[in-house]
């Protein structure tokens, strides 16, 4: 699942194995002390990134991107300025360095001669074209016998315009992301109050999770980095490359009366 799990790396890979790595990773810890110590899921959720990307920063595992270390050292009450940037760009160059020096030296390439038909058989180059051929035709097979939600959930998200909306009314369990604004929907993962997700489009379907708040069967689908069933907060943004639905009466609008949201 994207964000959740990452391969176990060596320390020469790994910023904690480093140390600039390990000179970010005391910091955030200083700032995490002054805090109070609050756990990993209350980190993530005031700072709107996944439980997995909070864990990784303070546990080595990646040097997170500006943008998430910014969140987190705000969610820890402190300041993102220029020392955090220059501790970030120190603990990426330093892993980059480890990382080509261990990267295995270019191999000298041999030139081969070209197949050339016989009268026995088709040539090489007619066999590949014919087999890349196949190949494409069995794709395009393959996503035409896709059921359209699916096809719509499974596919990249290109093009088109995406509004944004905030989680709001969502309490400490965050709202649910679903695989569908239907009843058989299943949760793929979770958004924190406060976080921006972005939206495509808006439907009413027959499914209405909470009738105590009179706000009707209405969904939003937006843009969702994983199509995975889990319960892990995750970040969004534009580019995710699968869609989720939220349930409405938990998601507004930014905009007045969220009228820029198409109905799907």
């Amino acid at each position: 699942m994207k964000n959740h799990e990452q391969d176990r790396v060596d320390d020469g890979e790994r910023p904690g194995g480093t140390t600039e790595g390990r000179t970010l990773i005391a910091r955030l810890e200083q700032l995490r002390e002054q805090a109070g110590r609050p756990t990993v899921e209350a980190i993530a959720r005031h700072s709107g990134r996944s439980m997995g990307a909070v864990s990784n920063t303070f546990s080595g595992t990646a040097v997170s991107s500006n943008d998430t270390a910014d969140r987190i050292v705000t969610a820890l009450g402190g300041t993102f300025d220029e020392e955090w940037r220059a501790l970030l760009t120190a603990a990426r160059a330093e892993r980059d360095a480890k990382n080509r020096d261990k990267s295995p030296a270019p191999t000298e390439s041999v030139p081969v001669s070209p197949s050339r038909p016989t009268g026995n058989g088709p040539s090489r180059r007619t066999v590949l074209v014919t087999g890349g051929a196949v190949l494409a035709l069995l794709a395009a097979a393959a996503i035409a016998f896709l059921p359209d939600w699916g096809r719509d959930d499974a596919r990249r998200s290109t093009g088109g315009d995406v509004e944004p909306l905030v989680v709001t009314r969502a309490g400490p369990l965050g709202l649910i992301v679903r695989s569908s604004g239907m009843r058989d929907g299943e949760q793929i993962g979770s958004a924190a109050e406060g976080q921006t997700l972005w939206a495509e489009c808006r439907a009413v379907t027959d499914f209405d999770p909470r009738p105590d708040t009179g706000q009707g069967s209405n969904w939003y689908r937006v843009r969702w980095p994983s199509p995975e069933p889990g319960k892990d907060f995750l970040s969004s943004t534009p580019q995710d490359e699968y869609t989720g639905w939220v349930y409405g009466a938990f998601a507004a609008p930014t905009t007045p009366g969220g009228a820029s949201v198409p109905r799907c």
